[in-house]
C-alpha cells in the first residue's frame, strides 16, 4: 500500500514561480539567448501547371494535363464557367509534377469551362478581427495583445481603414508585415478585419513567448477597456487561415542556433542573419593550412 499526505489547500496550491526572460533571453535562469526565426526559402509553393477541362453531356467528363509544373504540396483544383457543381482533385508525382486530375463530381449545365490550380502551400496565417458594440456608436482605442506586447488602434472603422490598420499592426514587435483588408462599417462603427501575417519577428521572444509560423488564436487578444461611446462593445480574434502556412523557425531550420550567443551557424547554401536565404556561396568552416 502507498502513503499519501494531506492535500495541500492554501490559496499558492497550483501555484509556479518563474522567470520571465528580457526578450531575446530565453532558459530556466534566462541564460541562453534566443536565435533570430525566419521562413525556410527552401520550401515554396508549386507553379506551372496548366489545365483545360472536358466537357460532354453538359459535364465535366475529365480535366487534361496541358503542363504538369513542379513542387506542388497541397494543389486545389477550381472548375468555372457557366454550369456548376464539378469538383476535381490533382494526382501528384514524387517531384510534385501533376501527373493526372480526378474528376470526384461531374457537375452540369457546362458549354464553357477553364480549371486553375492552386498551391495552398505556404499560405499567410491569417485571422479575423471583428469589433462591433450593441448600441451607439464606437470610440476611443481597442487593444491588440500578441506575445506579450499591447498595440492600440481606433476603434470607429470608419477613421480605420485597411491601412491605417496595417501601419498599426507593424508596429508590433513581433510582426514584420501584415496585410489587411477591411469589410464595411456597420452602423455602430464596428467592422470585419482581415489580418493576413506576410512576415513575423522574433525580436520580442524570450521563454514565455515564441511561436513556429501558426501561433494559437488564444495568444491573441482583444482589449476593450479604453472604448468608448458605445453599450457592450465587442472585439472578437478568429482563425481564419491556419494549416498549411509557413513555417517560423529558429535559423529558419537551415541552421544550427548558438544558444550562447544567439548567433546562427547555417548550413551550406543558406545565408543571412537567420540562414533565410538561398547562396551558392559555400561557408569555410575551417579555412586554416
Amino acid at each position: 500500500s502507498y502513503w499519501r499526505g494531506p492535500t495541500y489547500t492554501n490559496w499558492e496550491a497550483n501555484i509556479n514561480r518563474v522567470c520571465k526572460c528580457d526578450t531575446g533571453f530565453t532558459g530556466p535562469g534566462c541564460a541562453l539567448a534566443v536565435c533570430p526565426y525566419g521562413d525556410d526559402p527552401s520550401t515554396y509553393p508549386g507553379s506551372g501547371a496548366t489545365l483545360t477541362p472536358v466537357i460532354g453531356g453538359g459535364t465535366i467528363t475529365s480535366v487534361t494535363v496541358d503542363t504538369a509544373g513542379s513542387g506542388y504540396n497541397n494543389p486545389v483544383i477550381s472548375i468555372s464557367g457557366d454550369g456548376a457543381g464539378a469538383i476535381a482533385s490533382a494526382v501528384l508525382d514524387a517531384t510534385g509534377a501533376v501527373s493526372s486530375i480526378t474528376v470526384s463530381t461531374a457537375g452540369s449545365g457546362y458549354t464553357t469551362a477553364t480549371a486553375t490550380i492552386t498551391d495552398e502551400y505556404q499560405q499567410d496565417f491569417t485571422i479575423t478581427l471583428t469589433t462591433g458594440a450593441s448600441s451607439g456608436t464606437l470610440g476611443g482605442t481597442f487593444g491588440f495583445r500578441f506575445m506579450g506586447e499591447t498595440i492600440w488602434f481606433d476603434a470607429d472603422a470608419n477613421s480605420l481603414d485597411a491601412s491605417s490598420m496595417q501601419s498599426a499592426l507593424q508596429t508590433h514587435g513581433a510582426i514584420d508585415s501584415v496585410s489587411v483588408t477591411r469589410g464595411t462599417p456597420d452602423g455602430n462603427n464596428g467592422a470585419v478585419y482581415t489580418i493576413g501575417f506576410t512576415g513575423f519577428s522574433s525580436g520580442n521572444f524570450n521563454n514565455l513567448y515564441s511561436h513556429t509560423g501558426a501561433p494559437d488564436v488564444s495568444e491573441f487578444t482583444c482589449i476593450i477597456s479604453s472604448v468608448t461611446g458605445a453599450s457592450s462593445p465587442t472585439c472578437v480574434i478568429a482563425e481564419s487561415i491556419i494549416t498549411n502556412v509557413r513555417e517560423f523557425r529558429p535559423c529558419s531550420g537551415r541552421g544550427t542556433c548558438d544558444i550562447q550567443l544567439g548567433i546562427c551557424s547555417c548550413f551550406n547554401g543558406y545565408a543571412g542573419e537567420n540562414c533565410g536565404t538561398l547562396s551558392n556561396i559555400v561557408s569555410l568552416i575551417d579555412d586554416r593550412p
